[in-house]
């Protein structure tokens, strides 16, 4: 059965000697697995530059038993200029796909919300506000979201007060600490504005996604720390070498 399919290439990997494993994002079908054969190797094929991530392609696709094999791609739309932070932020998007939607399963509405979080991430000049808008969306489109305006017990949410989160709702924290989080902040998840009480935000959905994650770390995640140790060693050695030139020239 032949099925054509607007999508994303989220990963792709070696698969026999001249074939590629592709998973891919699609607004008809989801999440799914597409055999690319014969697209590397010495006879590479055209199609090989096209099957690259962040690019919207219309893929014609072949189903036959549990493979999807890619019969023809055309470009639709090409990745928007992304490189540095706003590169591994989309790196962070497609794992979270990823990881998160299960396979041959449509939702048409995150489909429409990555590509449009991609366009940000390439204009904005932070990119937290976009990150933020599609975690939210996706963990509402798969029923992960909580209730921020009201606890479990169904009283209200109060800026001013403490809460705790959980996988169900939040809960008013009897005391203050590291593991609670303020009203203000649940109140601007509620009303999507990503600006105000950014850090406690960012951590809130960093637990809510790490209930359905699972304890593998985010490879996108590794590549941001590492980055972060290399650019610290950087500046402490130019800083040393500073002081070293400063008590040379006294």
């Amino acid at each position: 059965m032949n099925v054509t399919l607007n999508a994303f290439v989220l990963h792709s990997r070696p698969w026999k000697e001249s074939s590629l494993l592709l998973d891919v994002f699609s607004a008809e079908l989801g999440n799914l697995r597409v055999a690319a054969r014969g697209v590397k190797g010495k006879k590479r094929s055209p199609l090989a530059g096209l099957l690259q991530p962040f690019q919207l392609l219309s893929l014609s696709v072949n189903r036959s038993h549990d493979y999807y094999y890619l019969q023809q791609a055309d470009l639709q739309i090409p990745a928007p200029s992304l490189s540095g932070n706003a590169s591994l932020c989309a790196m962070y998007c497609n794992e979270l796909l990823q990881r998160l939607l299960p396979e041959h399963d449509a939702h048409l509405s995150v489909f429409e919300a990555y590509q449009q979080t991609l366009e940000r991430l390439a204009n904005d000049a932070s990119p937290d506000p976009a990150l933020r808008q599609f975690e939210w969306h996706l963990l509402n489109d798969l029923g992960y979201a909580i209730d921020c305006l009201s606890t479990r017990d169904g009283a209200p949410v109060m800026a001013e007060q403490h809460y705790r989160v959980h996988e169900d709702g939040v809960t008013l924290a009897a005391s203050r600490d590291n593991t609670c989080f303020s009203g203000q902040a649940l109140l601007a998840i509620a009303n999507e504005q990503w600006q105000q009480a950014a850090l406690e935000i960012k951590q809130i959905f960093r637990q809510l996604l790490a209930n359905h994650l699972g304890d593998k770390p985010l490879q996108s995640r590794e590549l941001w720390l590492a980055k972060i140790r290399l650019q610290t060693m950087i500046d402490h050695n130019d800083e040393f070498s500073e002081r070293e030139q400063g008590e040379a020239e006294r």
